[in-house]
């Protein structure tokens, strides 16, 4: 949401836009299994992102929406998509920290409530977002957020040069500040 204020662009997160449509994305999981949420999440975050091609905006994915083909295809429409990245315990951390909590908007992160499962699903999409990133940024809460945030945005004003970098060919990914 800082990163959008900065550039003075919408800011959408696809989670909440469920959670503001359909109810608590852990109560989507428990009536109705994961991959009835994923169906709406690919939806969503498809229409999200097309919409970003002629109203440039901050997009926030949930953590398993890269995973979609069609998610990757419109993603690949996009001239920036960044991996924000952190270490799986930090990541753990601020989904529930292996509990299940609710995060800041107050929607639970079903597969964070064990930490052997949350811990194979990042090893099983880190490829992913690697392949699918134009360029990532350290999120790892160690460096102060003004200063993620200022990487972010030059990434945008400025093009890749400075930032890690992937290359041309790849697909893009999305995170959130």
């Amino acid at each position: 949401m800082l990163v959008a204020h900065r550039l003075r662009v919408p800011f959408v997160d696809t989670d909440a836009l469920i959670v503001e449509q359909l109810g608590p994305i852990e109560a989507i999981f428990a009536e109705h299994g994961e991959a009835y949420f994923r169906d709406i999440e690919r939806d969503v975050a498809v229409a999200a992102l097309e919409r970003a091609r002629s109203l440039p905006s901050v997009v926030a994915l949930g953590g398993g929406a890269v995973t979609d083909d069609h998610v990757r295809r419109a993603l690949a429409e996009l001239e920036h998509v960044v991996w924000l990245t952190a270490p799986v315990d930090v990541l753990l951390a601020r989904c529930g920290g292996g509990a299940g909590l609710a995060d800041g908007e107050g929607a639970a992160r079903p597969l964070a409530c064990d930490e052997g499962v949350f811990r194979r699903l990042y090893a099983q999409r880190r490829a992913v977002y690697e392949q699918t990133a134009t360029a990532s940024v350290d999120n790892d809460g160690a460096r102060p957020l003004d200063e993620v945030v200022a990487a972010l945005v030059a990434l945008v004003e400025g093009g890749l040069s400075d930032q890690t970098s992937r290359s041309a060919d790849t697909l893009p990914t999305a995170g959130e500040v």
